[in-house]
């Protein structure tokens, strides 16, 4: 199976699940004993499928993303190797469907591994949506569900922290990111089914060089 006919199968879903046999084809795979040296024979293969959702990704993939961020997680806890675990971070992102914050979170903080931690930026914890939608719905997960609460310990305190320091403004943010995996200059046409995106590639590639954005230091 290639990276596409996986893609397009999952889209044909109506499930909130992927079936097993569609989660075998990328599932963290490692070789035993199982140990820091194990190799995940499906690792290439994920990393494949990830880079094919690039220029084409929407809600409809939503389950095949968290899906592939599960087993990119599972291969970081045990051989330490998250090759996919940020762009994955950008596609939650810029789906923005709130209750994704609590993967992201489990990436950049519970995963206690510095390289990842480092690598993450904390404004992906708010998935693009306004930061205090967020903490609100974030309380109230945690009022209606203490295990999850427990789960997630330092969450909150995190996203509070990030409301009163942030280390960025939050629309220059959005810019940074999407350039970060578009290119900041010469902007291709990427169909993600969201007008607002095609927008900002639009206006983007009309961008005075002259004037250098916050992210621009090279």
């Amino acid at each position: 199976m290639t990276p596409k006919e996986l893609i397009a199968q999952t889209r044909l879903l109506d499930s909130t699940e992927l079936p097993k046999y569609l989660v075998d084809q990328f599932a963290f795979k490692p070789t035993e004993p199982l140990e820091e040296t194990s190799i995940d024979l499906n690792a290439d293969f994920r990393i494949e499928v990830v880079e094919e959702l690039l220029h084409d990704f929407s809600i409809k993939d939503l389950t095949l993303i968290r899906q592939l961020y599960r087993e990119e997680l599972a291969c970081e806890r045990l051989i330490w190797i998250h090759d996919n675990i940020y762009q994955l971070s950008y596609y939650l992102f810029q789906l923005g469907q709130i209750e994704d914050c609590f993967l992201i979170y489990e990436a950049k903080y519970q995963i206690k591994h510095m390289d990842i931690a480092i690598m993450m930026d904390r404004e992906m914890l708010t998935v693009g949506l306004n930061i205090d939608k967020v903490i609100l719905f974030v309380q109230q997960t945690f009022s209606d569900n203490p295990e999850i609460k427990e789960k997630y310990h330092g969450m909150l305190e995190e996203l509070i922290d990030l409301k009163e320091n942030p280390d960025c403004d939050s629309e220059e943010y959005k810019k940074y990111i999407r350039g970060y995996f578009w290119g900041h200059e010469n902007q291709e046409t990427v169909n993600t089914n969201e007008p607002s995106i095609q927008t900002f590639l639009n206006q983007a590639s009309t961008t005075n060089e002259s004037k250098k954005p916050w992210w621009k230091f090279w």
